[in-house]
């Protein structure tokens, strides 16, 4: 048996060891006892702090060796109404001095008993305690690992805590105080041996997301021969495992107690491809930008994998006028593992908006629009600084609080001025000549966040006055969409305003975006024709229209009667966005 061991062991690495530890618990005498109301210093807590002492009568050093001594815990449980008062330092036999904390805490940690553990193997140190109750899963010390800095120190003798309030004026009480030790093991006998099998590459079975691995270990002990029949696994062979790499831990204990372990992983490969499906469909140009854009959603049609799409794209997802029928269109999917495929689908666009013609001596209507997109004040639009020194800004839509705009916009940051100072701000929209006018409309998004008392005014002018259509006084939760009939006021100087009025306060802001102007009007007079000398007169088709809405082109046709006969033009253009001028 010693032969096969050191065989073995000359072909394979150690594996590592494990046992199980003894722990031994001291506690402080004299508690609970209160904690000193006066100042008292900082750490180390020399002027008349409270005094815990546990007398601990173990014979040992602090050390990783067998049979030397880890400190696993130090629990303080404390009320305290203010816990960042307390400092609290820790006194060994070996006559070092250690910061357990200083000011950590916050106001509240201590307001109803609570207990404040210390421990090695915490996952932070105690001065990321900034509030509330300590955290059950303990802290670090603040001076460090208390193995660390206490290795080779004698475990026999007392034990002492100071506690002092180094600002006064609180006070509390140390209820308890408890120090905990454990012996590292003494190995009786020598440890198992025990071989993991190499590690495993295996293809996910189909139509699943995993795959089954089977698979055999050694396990060889001097005193108990072989043992592999004691082998404990996280994964015991024959177990189903995930796409992706798993590790799987063997242990096996001899009967001395003796634990040894290995570690071996198993990796699952996705080499299935997803299966994409896709429909066809049929899409709708924009009547006024003359374009359609579609998502691969739009075309799917319940693709799928056996472990889960991480996406789907298109080769082609916008369509403008010269893409008008049958398009075809590539859907690509592709898994969680980087498997795709792909299908095909035909989207057909269609133009289905018919042209808006405006013709002379005809009615139409007409639309003046400004998304404040740029970085500068638009063309047009002005402002007026009433008090104070701060402007109206654009290029951001960013309000100082509260809900930002989706894109940029014409804000005023009152918070930006800074306190102490007045501030009142008029944002102007060009002068529209409205004369004739009808079903006049004024249309906007608004944010506004007050801080006390302000106000944001909405005004149009009448010809003579300005007319309030809006007053937000208090706060917008979410950007307002608003939209006033102004009939009323139509005149030959119309102008919308936007004032802003801290009051004298200081306060947060507001904001205009999308202004939309829309109305009715007369496109012209009509059209005088004068005949020639031989009683006849022609015209073009484009001197009867002074503007045409359509995305896609067009053809303008003209017909008319006279002494018998007809007549027809026909004019075609290649066409445009929006209001195209007369022609």
């Amino acid at each position: 048996m010693k032969k096969i061991t050191f065989l073995i062991l000359s072909a394979l690495m150690l594996s590592t060891f494990s046992w199980h530890l003894n722990a031994q618990t001291y506690s402080g005498a004299g508690t609970p006892t209160p904690i000193p109301a006066t100042g008292t210093g900082g750490f180390p807590c020399t002027g008349g702090p409270t005094v815990s002492t546990a007398n601990v009568p173990l014979t040992g050093v602090i050390g990783t060796a067998p049979g030397e001594y880890q400190i696993t815990s130090l629990a303080f449980n404390i009320v305290h109404t203010w816990a960042s008062d307390i400092d609290l330092a820790l006194l060994t036999p070996g006559g070092s001095t250690l910061d357990i904390t200083s000011d950590n805490g916050g106001s509240s940690g201590f307001d109803t008993a609570a207990t404040l553990i210390i421990r090695d193997d915490a996952p932070t140190a105690v001065n990321t305690w900034s509030s509330g109750a300590p955290s059950a899963n303990g802290y670090r010390a603040e001076a460090g690992l208390l193995n660390t800095l206490l290795a080779g120190q004698t475990v026999n003798g007392n034990w002492t805590i100071n506690i002092c309030d180094d600002t006064g004026g609180d006070s509390g009480t140390l209820n308890s105080y408890q120090i905990t030790f454990v012996m590292n093991p003494v190995t009786v006998g020598d440890p198992p041996v025990i071989v993991c099998p190499s590690d495993i590459t295996a293809n996910n079975i189909p139509g699943t997301c995993g795959a089954v691995a089977n698979y055999s270990a050694l396990a060889i002990d001097t005193e108990d021969g072989n043992i592999s029949g004691d082998i404990v696994s996280t994964h015991p062979s024959g177990s189903t495992f995930p796409v992706g790499v798993t590790t799987v831990t063997l242990s096996v204990t001899d009967s001395d107690g003796n634990t040894s372990t290995c570690d071996f992983t198993v990796t699952v490969l996705d080499n299935e491809a997803p299966m994409a499906v896709c429909q066809d469909i049929t899409v709708d140009l924009d009547p006024v930008t003359g374009m359609a854009v579609i998502t691969a959603a739009d075309v799917d049609n319940g693709s799928t994998d056996n472990c889960g799409i991480a996406s789907m794209s298109l080769d082609v997802s916008s369509f403008d006028c010269s893409m008008t029928g049958a398009n075809t269109v590539t859907l690509t999917v592709t898994d969680n593992s980087g498997n795709s495929t792909t299908c095909t689908s035909t989207v057909t666009v269609q133009d289905v908006t018919a042209p808006e013609v405006f013709c002379v001596g005809g009615f139409g209507i007409f639309t003046e629009s400004e998304d404040f997109e740029g970085a500068n004040i638009p063309t047009g639009w002005t402002t007026v600084i009433e008090a104070g020194a701060r402007d109206w800004q654009f290029g951001s839509g960013d309000m100082p609080i509260g809900p930002d705009f989706s894109s940029n916009a014409a804000i005023f940051n009152d918070d930006a001025a800074g306190s102490g100072q007045t501030n009142l701000v008029r944002l102007l929209s060009p002068v529209y000549d409205l004369t004739g006018a009808s079903n006049v409309t004024v249309g906007y998004d608004a944010a506004f966040r007050e801080f006390g008392n302000q106000e944001f005014i909405v005004e149009v002018y009448d010809g003579s006055a300005w007319q309030q259509i809006a007053l937000y006084d208090e706060n917008l939760t979410a950007i307002l969409t608003e939209s006033f009939d102004v009939s009323a006021y139509v005149n030959a100087s119309f102008q919308v305003r936007y004032t802003f009025d801290d009051l004298g306060g200081w306060g947060w802001g507001a904001g205009v975006d999308n202004f939309l102007l829309t109305y009715e009007a007369a496109a012209g007079g009509g059209l005088d024709v004068f005949l020639d000398a031989n009683g006849m007169a022609s015209i073009s088709p484009n001197d009867l229209v002074t503007g045409v809405n359509e995305a896609c082109g067009y053809t303008i046709s003209a017909a008319g009667t006279g002494g018998g006969s007809m007549e027809t033009l026909t004019t075609t253009f290649a066409g445009g966005n929006g209001l195209d001028g007369a022609m």
